[in-house]
């Protein structure tokens, strides 16, 4: 699998932990390199009934950026319940 470099635009990137659409309660910052990058972001949150949970990423390049995906591999999401 070929690596993407970022365009020289690109200052900085954040992944984000998003609870019912509005609160942030997990987050991480991407700095900015020319080279791929593994990110990872993790929080440990008390849910309600009829929460959830979006994973939202973002960056500042002005254009759009592939991320690399590959089977068992990324993007990847997991969620855990720990007994009261």
């Amino acid at each position: 699998m070929s690596q993407p470099s970022l365009p020289d635009s690109f200052s900085s990137g954040n992944l984000q932990i998003r609870l019912n659409g509005t609160s942030i309660v997990g987050s991480a910052n991407v700095p900015a390199v020319n080279a791929f990058q593994e990110v990872n972001v993790q929080t440990i949150y008390r849910l309600n009934r009829w929460d959830y949970i979006e994973l939202i990423a973002y960056q500042d390049s002005g254009g759009n950026l592939t991320i690399g995906a590959s089977p068992n591999y990324s993007p990847e999401f997991m969620m855990e319940r720990i007994g009261d």
